[in-house]
């Protein structure tokens, strides 16, 4: 285990509230996002562990000092367009409306950490994909569910969920407590 003591965090349950009851209140999805510092965890062992449950939904990067290490699983929620014109301000409106409406909690201002966005963009959209690229879309952003950031040498974990009217809080957090725990143990 990598000290990380979810359930004694009432930030992250109170967070997760605030979010259903914005949800509810504003008929409408609303994303959350909870970072807590965490003693230092080896972000590729979290990359495998997460590769099990999210096929296909992980990412692995480091800047080349390896001063900053992001390693995600899952997706939130994806962002992409159907024009190929505006297809940069549609994700862009999309992200800033979900960001705008987001409810944050736990540690703020670390580079690195909280809800970030994963993606990219074709070169052309137009031109006729060759076959390494046909089962990317033009465009494909995310938001992953679960993010430990490495930032010079102190770790964080970053949780991410879209919230409905129709969720249940003790439900919803015990479902991130449990897979956080899968993520994060280290014994596997």
């Amino acid at each position: 285990m990598i000290g990380l003591v979810i359930t004694k965090d009432a930030y992250c349950l109170d967070g997760l509230r605030f979010a259903i009851k914005k949800a509810k209140d504003q008929q409408t999805t609303v994303l959350f996002s909870y970072v807590q510092k965490i003693d230092n965890h080896d972000p590729i062992a979290f990359y495998h562990a997460g590769r099990e449950n999210y096929k296909g939904q992980c990412f692995f990067w480091q800047d080349p000092k390896k001063e900053i290490i992001l390693a995600g699983t899952g997706q939130v929620t994806p962002l992409s367009s159907t024009g190929s014109y505006d297809r940069y301000i549609h994700v862009e409106k999309n992200w800033d409306k979900l960001l705008r409406q987001a409810v944050s909690s736990g540690e703020s201002g670390v580079i690195g950490t909280g809800p970030l966005l994963f993606g990219g963009f074709s070169f052309d959209p137009e031109e006729e994909k060759k076959t390494l690229w046909n089962d990317f879309e033009d465009e494909t952003f995310a938001i992953p569910c679960y993010m430990l950031s490495l930032i010079e040498g102190q770790s964080y974990l970053t949780i991410n969920r879209i919230c409905s009217p129709d969720d249940n809080e003790w439900h919803l957090y015990k479902q991130v407590e449990n897979e956080v725990e899968e993520l994060t143990d280290q014994r596997k």
